[in-house]
């Protein structure tokens, strides 16, 4: 357990909460052989971001803080058709991916990201409202709401 943005509890995994850490002390660190924070600071702007493996799902620019959807899409290097190296069945975006990024939602005081991969629903949604997959989307913190950019 940490404390989020606003000093509320926040409960996540041991290593989404060192991610989550690092992020925000704006550390470079490689947390795991799937997950590194990378501060690209310099002395007029300040950037941090948080990457799964070649994707950069979260970064902080200044004082704004932006999340990226990924779909399924950025995974499919990882998987080939040999020796059952495949995903057992289809899905909108990993659970990896939605475990981080609503680590970071919950962080900053957001609700939790809605994921359905069925015939009957096939979304990602924040609040009710449909996201869009494989777009940026800026953290409104006064009203807590996803801004797409």
């Amino acid at each position: 357990m940490i404390l989020g943005y606003n000093n509320q509890r926040v409960w996540c995994r041991s290593t989404e909460e060192r991610i989550l850490e690092a992020f925000c002390n704006g550390v470079s660190k490689k947390i795991s052989i799937r997950d590194r924070i990378e501060n690209k600071s310099d002395s007029v702007f300040n950037k941090t971001e948080y990457i799964l493996w070649n994707t950069t799902l979260v970064k902080k620019f200044e004082n704004d803080i932006y999340i990226y959807i990924a779909s399924n899409m950025e995974e499919q290097d990882r998987y080939y058709t040999g020796y059952n190296y495949y995903p057992r069945r289809e899905y909108i975006i990993s659970n990896t991916t939605k475990s981080r990024l609503n680590a970071f939602l919950s962080y900053y005081g957001f609700n939790s990201l809605e994921v359905h991969s069925s015939m009957k629903d096939w979304s990602v949604r924040y609040d009710g409202e449909k996201l869009d997959v494989d777009s940026w989307y800026k953290l409104d913190l006064d009203n807590k709401r996803l801004i797409k950019e």
